[in-house]
């Protein structure tokens, strides 16, 4: 059940350590971690913004969000920090991209689509407890 209380915090907490992982990633120098997998970039930026769309879901719902408000709000959450990432790597040195924007928002998808799947899990056991 949704609360405002310590369970919200907590997740938020999730939330805000996630972003902070992001800028160390977003920002780090890559010329030497450029790997021999095909597109292995745009499946660590869906990897790593599915996680955060996960923990900003969790996080809505239990600050009060209803499920369907808490993954939009996720989303357009995710998908803004994502553009303020790319935008961020234009003055690090690193290559903006809007192919990883895209990926940023296919993983806020799948975490997303990962938490009402967790929901609906959550859901039926609490009714066959009840």
């Amino acid at each position: 059940m949704p609360s405002n209380g310590p369970s919200a915090l907590r997740a938020w907490l999730a939330v805000a350590v996630w972003m902070t992982v992001t800028v160390i990633l977003s920002t780090f120098p890559v010329e030497d971690l450029q790997p021999n997998v095909p597109d292995a970039d745009k499946i660590g930026h869906a990897a790593v913004y599915a996680v955060l769309g996960f923990l900003c879901a969790v996080a809505w719902h239990r600050h009060g969000s209803s499920q369907p408000a808490a993954a939009e709000r996720s989303m357009a959450l995710v998908l803004l920090y994502g553009a303020l990432m790319e935008f961020l790597q234009s003055h690090v040195g690193r290559d903006p991209s809007i192919g990883d924007w895209i990926a940023d928002g296919v993983g806020a998808m799948v975490g997303i689509g990962f938490w009402k799947a967790w929901r609906i899990v959550v859901e039926s056991r609490a009714e066959q407890a009840g």
